[in-house]
């Protein structure tokens, strides 16, 4: 899963990937990986997340 995220600092931007996800029905395993980019979205008051993606995972 890929998520964009306005947050205040890469622990929350972690923490919404795992809220949303249980929102939206599931639950987030394994490493989450957080990198700093530039914006798509300019920003909003409150942090978001936006843009979700998923790429299906196939087990060798």
């Amino acid at each position: 899963m890929g998520m964009k995220v306005w947050a205040t600092d890469s622990e929350e931007a972690a923490d919404m990937i795992q809220v949303i996800g249980e929102n939206i029905g599931f639950t987030v395993t394994g490493k989450i990986e957080v990198y700093s980019t530039e914006p798509v979205q300019p920003p909003s008051e409150n942090p978001h997340g936006y843009d979700i993606q998923f790429t299906p995972y196939k087990e060798d």
